[in-house]
C-alpha cells in the first residue's frame, strides 16, 4: 500500500473472500476488500510519505487526544 498498489492488494485479497453465506461480522477479508474497493484514489500513501505526512495509525489515530471533539 505504501507504493500505491491498492489494486495489487485487492487481487491478493479476492481469492480469500469468505463465501456469501458467512455474515459480514464474521468476514474480515470481505470487509477489507470492500473498504479498499469503495475508496479509489484515497490511498495515496506514497505521496503522503514523500510529503513527510504521517499515514495510518499512530499519529493519525491518536490525534483525537489533541483535537477538539
Amino acid at each position: 500500500m505504501k507504493e500505491n498498489n491498492a489494486f495489487d492488494a485487492l487481487n491478493t485479497l479476492k481469492p480469500n473472500i469468505e463465501p456469501d453465506s458467512v455474515p459480514d461480522k464474521d468476514a474480515p477479508v470481505r470487509k477489507c476488500y470492500r473498504y479498499i474497493k469503495n475508496r479509489p484514489g484515497q490511498f495515496d500513501y506514497k505521496g503522503a510519505l514523500e510529503a513527510g505526512l504521517p499515514i495510518g495509525s499512530g499519529e493519525i489515530e491518536s490525534a483525537h487526544r489533541v483535537t477538539s471533539q
